[in-house]
């Protein structure tokens, strides 16, 4: 923990759009689906990106998974556990706005009111949970897509690689 009262955890490994993320100790461990924050840098050389928590691995660090580009992440920058998860936009306001993937309005609009993006209204129980097989909804067959009929002498030989020939019938 800094001197602001804010944890920092730093960059162990960079592998694509997954950071995995050491603290100091396992009770700065950030919870799962916590957004982490890294802003370094200056200029053309800004690194600043937001990442979720997915899992905790071991050893007092978490694997995450980045919501843009690591282009420019290395080991041991500096990362900010934010204690929350991401938020997003909700409500008739944002209806018919574009946003981005962290619900930033890139439409120049006004901003939106905002909700944890990990929140769920209504959880079911344990107890009324069931490991039985059923389905819900309506059935498969009413939404198939129903395509035209094409007459069989306009239809491919073989829907097969090409080169591949079907064998004569003899």
């Amino acid at each position: 923990m800094s001197d602001d009262g804010k944890v920092y955890g730093r960059v162990v490994q960079v592998l694509g759009p997954v950071l995995d993320v050491e603290f100091e100790n396992e009770a700065q461990l950030p919870e799962i689906y916590d957004a982490l924050e890294i802003n370094e840098g200056e200029g053309e050389h800004r690194v600043s990106l937001v990442a979720e928590v997915e899992q905790e691995i071991g050893r007092d660090q978490v694997r995450c998974v980045a919501m843009s580009t690591t282009d420019g992440v290395v080991r041991g920058m500096k990362v900010l556990s934010t204690g929350k998860p991401i938020s997003v936009p909700v409500g008739e306001e944002c209806l018919g706005r574009s946003s981005n993937l962290l619900g930033e309005p890139v439409d120049y609009g006004p901003p939106c009111r905002r909700r944890s993006a990990g929140r769920s209204t209504s959880r079911p129980l344990f107890p009324s949970l069931s490991t039985n097989t059923e389905i819900f909804g309506e059935p498969a067959s009413r939404w198939s897509i129903s395509w035209p009929r094409t007459p069989r002498a306009a239809r491919p030989a073989s829907s097969a690689a090409p080169g591949w020939e079907r064998p004569s019938s003899s």
